[in-house]
């Protein structure tokens, strides 16, 4: 029974599933009802409320009651707060027998069985959070992959056209006269100065 139970991150999927399969292998009827906030609640009976109050079918030969079944109950109430993205919910589980009084036994294992099926759904939503961040993570890299493959591009696209512009011819040096360069003071500015010319013209024998 427990293991048969659907596996989602929707509460009345997991819940409904709990109430098929809780009956009779635990009780004889069961009935759901949850609050999402964020609407009409939603509610759902196993068996189907046209059977709910027959007498449990024992076989052909087995005399049906006059009058009507009444059910004896135990309410088992849940309530989880908003995670991973998801709206908190509340409502009540009620199990219900046609044919003995309910036990504190009863009353346990329904609490059992209403914190084992809202643990499958708390999984599933874990798993569903943790699958929106790793596409988020994914979208992020790819998305950085993105930039950086453009601000390549562009890089690329600026060192192309510098290399493309033709390179600009350098201006003609204008030879220098000795005629041009400044006499200095003195005699030993003089002498230096008369050596230089003469080494410009070649005439200097050292």
């Amino acid at each position: 029974m427990i293991s048969s139970m659907v596996q989602s991150d929707e509460p009345a999927v997991v819940l409904s599933s709990l109430a098929r399969l809780g009956n009779p292998p635990f009780s004889d009827a069961c009935a759901i009802e949850l609050s999402e906030r964020t609407g009409t609640p939603f509610r759902i009976r196993f068996p189907c409320p046209a059977r709910v109050n027959s007498w449990p079918d024992q076989g052909p030969s087995t005399p049906r009651p006059a009058h009507r079944v009444v059910f004896k109950t135990v309410t088992t109430r849940f309530h989880a707060e908003p995670s991973h993205g998801y709206p908190s919910f509340a409502g009540t589980i009620v199990h219900s027998w046609a044919t003995r009084e309910p036990t504190e036994n009863d009353a346990i294992v329904a609490r059992l069985l209403v914190n084992h099926a809202l643990a499958i759904m708390h999984k599933a939503r874990l798993a569903q959070a943790v699958a929106r961040a790793d596409s988020r993570r994914e979208l992020s890299e790819i998305a950085a992959g993105v930039t950086h493959a453009r601000d390549l591009d562009l890089e690329r696209a600026k060192a192309t056209e510098i290399l493309a512009l033709p390179l600009a011819a350098e201006p003609a040096r204008r030879p220098v006269s000795y005629r041009q360069m400044p006499l200095r003071s003195g005699l030993a500015g003089g002498i230096i100065h008369c050596s230089q010319m003469a080494a410009w013209q070649g005439q200097v024998t050292m």
